[in-house]
């Protein structure tokens, strides 16, 4: 009798439990962008390619300059409402853009991955 080969994600659920908590921030990661999207007029929201946290600090990744002046005038409105959505004191708000040509998903400086919530 053959053995049925296992699924990759049943391979994946037990590799790790590193996996599971990746898994889990990649979750929070998603849902902080929605819900920052969700505070922003629409016109704003579609250019906020992504969303990182991290010790207090937010940055918003944008897809071009305008887009990031105007987020920024927006930082400390922003901030007390993000604090809720988050769920903790958010020290600061930051606004980058993404350069053109960037791959969707990676991080700018080294090219790993990232989640960016989109």
């Amino acid at each position: 009798m053959t053995q049925r080969p296992e699924t990759v994600a049943h391979l994946l659920a037990g590799a790790s439990p590193r996996l599971g908590e990746l898994k889990a921030r990649a979750r929070a990661f998603s849902v902080l962008a929605e819900g920052i999207r969700a505070l922003l007029p629409a016109a704003e929201a579609a250019h906020v390619m992504g969303v990182v946290q991290c010790n207090g600090e937010i940055v918003l990744l944008v897809d071009s300059s305008v887009w990031c002046a105007r987020l920024r005038y927006r930082a400390g409105v922003l901030r007390t409402r993000l604090a809720t959505l988050a769920g903790q004191e958010i020290q600061d708000i930051k606004v980058r853009v993404v350069p053109r040509g960037a791959k969707k998903g990676s991080d700018l400086f080294s090219g790993r991955s990232v989640v960016t919530g989109k």
